[in-house]
């Protein structure tokens, strides 16, 4: 049952957001697109759930409000996971909405998240081109960045760490800032990107021995701490609580006889779970929209990926290829649920193309050095990055 929504004072809460995105616009000088673009990603809000489909479609959208509702009334509930559902809903109850009304209010909180990292990276040179029409038009990010869940903060998390890592070339306070809340919140997440910054480590001829040394030695004492979170029963719980979601029973369930038979499960499941669902599958017209990107996005893929480098081939584009298929290969092996998939494929599918797209654009000499200045006129030798 959909819970009532009291428009009323929700207007507060759009008050608010329409004076963030003005003072954005006056302080960082976006131009008309750009704006009119952020403001119908606000309305989305507000023409998904209750209207193109029951917030019960996503319902742990009510338990991050219903958790931060209590969290800002100082009344602190019991959790069944509390470590994954507080994480997220105190970020959600101590930000500064005016109100905690309904799950609107929480899917603005991701909606400003959405806007604050377009202007992060934008005004750092990440954004401009080709990215920033991916990161505008990308129809999952868009979806779930105007919904009341946790994976916007999960991406929003993931996006830094990543420009950290890679762009800055390891800066090790934000890094740890960033990774402790997001394995806090999903740690599966985190177990991608930490794999990913030791292959980097490693891969890469900048870093000293000495701490390609330490990195390993940390990655060591971490999965001799939370190595138990990582097991094959783990793996087959996830499984099966998918696999509930889609059927009424466990009849027909396999679980994974060994470590063997699921790594060989998530290669054989890797191309399906980044296409599914098919188009001739489609059931209802929003999976038919899901399967017309799913084409549309992994041609973009194909695309990027065979596109030729300015300069040599670069090990944050080997990097970043493997963290990619790394995730897409962790989730193919748990995910049984199509509509699911394109929730946990999407900060992957966004984070890999912007990254990769970028590095593949800008010579290695050259790394760093461009930056996104007043009214959007990016300081750049090489006029295909000059669009704002």
């Amino acid at each position: 049952m959909d819970v009532p929504v009291n428009y009323f004072f929700e207007l507060a809460n759009i008050f608010f957001v329409a004076v963030f995105l003005m003072v954005v616009r006056v302080r960082f000088k976006l131009d008309d697109q750009s704006i009119l673009l952020l403001f119908f990603h606000f309305t989305l809000i507000f023409l998904t759930n209750y209207f193109l489909f029951s917030p019960n479609y996503m319902g742990d959208q009510y338990i991050y409000l219903f958790t931060a509702q209590h969290f800002r009334g100082m009344d602190v509930p019991f959790f069944t996971e509390a470590y994954k559902t507080a994480a997220t809903s105190l970020f959600f109850a101590y930000f500064p909405m005016p109100l905690l009304n309904s799950i609107y209010s929480i899917a603005s909180i991701n909606f400003i998240l959405y806007v604050i990292l377009f202007l992060f990276f934008r005004e750092r040179g990440v954004l401009i081109g080709s990215n920033r029409a991916f990161y505008l038009f990308y129809p999952s990010l868009a979806l779930y960045s105007s919904m009341a869940l946790r994976d916007p903060i999960i991406f929003f998390l993931m996006a830094l760490f990543l420009y950290y890592l890679f762009v800055r070339k390891i800066v090790f306070k934000p890094l740890v800032l960033l990774g402790i809340p997001l394995f806090l919140i999903k740690y599966q997440n985190a177990l991608v990107i930490i794999i990913t910054l030791v292959v980097f480590v490693l891969l890469h001829r900048r870093f000293h021995p000495v701490l390609k040394i330490a990195i390993l030695a940390g990655c060591a004492g971490g999965f001799f701490l939370f190595g138990s979170m990582v097991t094959l029963g783990n793996v087959n719980k996830i499984r099966m609580l998918f696999y509930l979601e889609n059927n009424a029973s466990l009849f027909g369930f396999n679980p994974f006889a060994s470590w063997m038979d699921a790594a060989s499960y998530a290669f054989s499941s890797f191309f399906s779970f980044l296409l599914e669902p098919l188009v001739w599958k489609a059931e209802n017209i929003f999976q038919l929209l899901q399967a017309i990107e799913n084409v549309a996005i992994a041609v973009i893929l194909f695309r990027v990926i065979f596109k030729p480098a300015r300069g040599k081939f670069r090990v944050e584009l080997a990097s970043l290829l493997f963290f990619f298929i790394l995730g897409l290969l962790i989730y193919s092996m748990v995910i049984v649920n199509s509509g699911a998939g394109a929730r946990y494929r999407y900060p992957f599918v966004a984070l890999f193309f912007i990254f990769y797209n970028y590095f593949k654009t800008i010579p290695e000499d050259d790394d760093g050095k461009i930056r996104a200045g007043a009214a959007g006129r990016v300081r750049t030798p090489y006029p295909v990055l000059a669009g704002n």
